[in-house]
C-alpha cells in the first residue's frame, strides 16, 4: 500500500485543528480518521511543533527558577537549554510510546491495531497537556497544568474512530490505558530525575513527585477510590472537615464494569460534563473589562480600602481574555484582588474542577491545597516565611477570582477578599 504525503489542503491549519480537537473533539475525530498522513508527516506537521511550543513554554518558566524543598535554584541558560533537549526529546518518544500501548490494548477491547491511527490519537490527544504548559508562564494559573488530564477525555472520544474500539468499552479502554500510562509515566520520571543532567519542571508537569501525587488521584477516582486518603509522605494531614462531594463507589476493573462504561469512581458522569465544558466553550466570549471592573468591590473586610483599579482585555480571536484588578491597603497590608474571565480558554480550565482533583501539601512553611468546594475549584497559598500568599475560586467553570497578599496579609484577609466578590453575579454574567 502506497502512503499518500498529505498536502496542506489535506490538513487542517494547525491552530485550527488545536481549537477543534479541544473543543469539538466528538466532530473532529472522524476528520482525522480520513486525513491522508504519514508517521513522517504527523511528526513533522504536529507533533514536533506542538510539542516543542510545550518545551519552550516549560524552558522559559525554568529560566525564571523554582524552589524545591525550601530552596531556590535558577538555572543557568546553558542548564535550561540542555533541560529543554531532554525534554523534547521525552515528549517526541513518549507520544510514539503512547501510540503502542493504545495500538496493543484496541484489539483487547474490541478495537483493531492501526498503527497510523494509533499515531493519530496519541499525537491529537497529547494537545491538552502540552498545550497546558503554557499556564506555566502566568504564575497564578499554574495549577492549569493540570489540564493535561482532559488528554484523557480526548482519548475516549477518539478511541472509536480512530482504533474502532465501540463506544460502551471506550471507557474502560481508557481506564486500562492510564493503569500502563501511570506505570510507565512513574518509570520515565524516575529515570529522567536519576539521569537527566540538571533540574528543573519539564514539559509535562513539576517532575516526579507531582507526577506520582497527580497519578494516584487519578488512579483513585478512576477507580472509584476516591474516598480513600492516600498514603503520601509529602501531604501533610488535614485537620479540616472535608467539604469535597464525594462520588459513590463503584466497581474498580473493567471486568467489575458494566459493559455500558457506567463505573470506574463516576467516570461515566465525568465525561458527560466534559462534554457539556467543551460543547459550551465553542462560542464563549468573555465578561467585558468594564463589567468586571464593577464586580470589584470598594473596601474588604478588615479595613482594606481600594487605591486604585485597572482592567485590560488581551488575547487572539476566539480565545480573549478579560481582567479587571483592584488594589487595597490596610495599614502595611495589601490585597491585589482579581477578576479574570478566560473565554473559551477559561471554558476549558473549568475541566480542572470536573476531574475534582484536591491536594494538600505544607513544607517548610509553605502550604498549598486544592479542592473542590460547592462545585468550584478552589486553590490557595501561603508562605508563613515571606507574609505572602494567594488564595483563588474558579466561577462558572471558567472566571477565577484571586486575591494576592503580602506585608502581613494573612489567609483570613484573604478568603474574606474574595468572598467580598459577589459570585453568583459573576455566574450571570458569564451566563451560568
Amino acid at each position: 500500500m502506497t502512503m499518500i504525503d498529505p498536502s496542506s489542503a489535506a490538513r487542517a491549519p494547525l491552530l485550527e485543528r488545536i481549537k477543534k480537537i479541544l473543543m469539538q473533539p466528538r466532530e473532529e475525530w472522524p476528520r482525522i480518521a480520513t486525513e491522508p498522513e504519514t508517521i513522517a508527516s504527523l511528526y513533522t506537521s504536529y507533533i514536533i511543533p506542538v510539542a516543542g511550543f510545550a518545551v519552550l513554554c516549560a524552558f522559559i518558566d525554568n529560566l525564571t527558577g523554582f524552589t524545591l524543598f525550601g530552596v531556590t535554584h535558577k538555572p543557568t541558560y546553558g542548564e535550561a537549554v540542555t533541560s529543554a533537549v531532554w525534554q523534547f526529546g521525552l515528549q517526541l518518544g513518549g507520544v510514539f510510546v503512547m501510540s503502542l500501548i493504545l495500538g496493543y490494548l484496541a484489539p483487547l477491547f474490541g478495537g483493531r491495531n492501526d498503527r497510523l491511527n494509533a499515531l493519530k490519537l496519541a499525537a491529537y490527544a497529547a494537545t491538552a497537556g502540552w498545550l497546558a504548559n503554557v499556564f506555566l508562564l502566568v504564575p497564578w494559573l499554574g495549577f492549569l497544568t493540570l489540564l493535561g488530564l482532559y488528554s484523557l477525555y480526548l482519548i475516549r472520544t477518539g478511541a472509536p474512530a480512530l482504533l474502532a474500539v465501540p463506544d460502551n468499552k471506550a471507557l474502560p479502554f481508557t481506564a486500562a490505558f492510564v493503569g500502563v500510562g501511570i506505570v510507565l509515566s512513574l518509570v520515565v520520571f524516575g529515570v529522567l530525575q536519576a539521569v537527566a543532567p540538571v533540574g528543573g519542571r519539564s514539559a509535562g508537569g513539576d517532575g516526579y513527585t507531582d507526577a506520582r501525587r497527580h497519578a494516584a488521584e487519578l488512579e483513585r477516582r478512576l477507580s472509584g477510590t476516591a474516598d480513600e486518603t492516600p498514603a503520601n509522605e509529602d501531604t501533610a494531614p488535614s485537620t479540616e472537615p472535608d467539604t469535597e462531594q464525594r462520588s459513590a463507589k463503584t466497581p474498580a476493573t473493567a471486568e467489575e464494569a458494566p459493559s455500558s462504561g457506567e463505573g470506574f469512581g463516576g467516570l461515566e458522569g465525568l465525561t458527560k460534563r466534559l462534554e457539556r465544558l467543551a460543547k459550551g466553550a465553542e462560542d464563549v466570549k468573555p465578561i467585558s473589562p468594564a463589567q468586571l471592573k464593577e464586580l470589584l468591590p470598594f473596601d474588604l473586610p478588615g479595613g482594606f480600602k481600594r487605591t486604585e483599579t485597572s482592567s485590560s482585555e488581551s488575547g487572539m480571536e476566539g480565545m480573549n481574555m478579560a481582567t479587571a484588578s483592584g488594589v487595597y491597603v490596610s495599614g502595611d497590608k495589601t490585597i491585589t484582588l482579581n477578576i479574570s474571565d478566560m473565554g473559551a480558554a477559561g471554558a476549558i480550565a473549568g475541566l480542572t474542577s470536573a476531574f475534582g482533583v484536591s491536594s494538600s501539601e505544607e513544607k517548610d512553611g509553605v502550604s498549598r491545597k486544592m479542592s473542590t468546594i460547592d462545585g468550584r475549584m478552589v486553590t490557595e497559598e501561603y508562605d508563613i516565611n515571606q507574609n505572602t500568599g494567594m488564595y483563588g475560586v474558579m466561577a462558572a467553570d471558567r472566571v477565577m477570582v484571586k486575591a494576592d497578599g503580602s506585608n502581613g496579609a494573612d489567609i483570613d484577609d484573604l478568603k474574606n477578599a474574595v468572598e467580598s466578590v459577589d459570585m453568583r453575579r459573576v455566574e450571570g454574567l458569564a451566563g451560568k
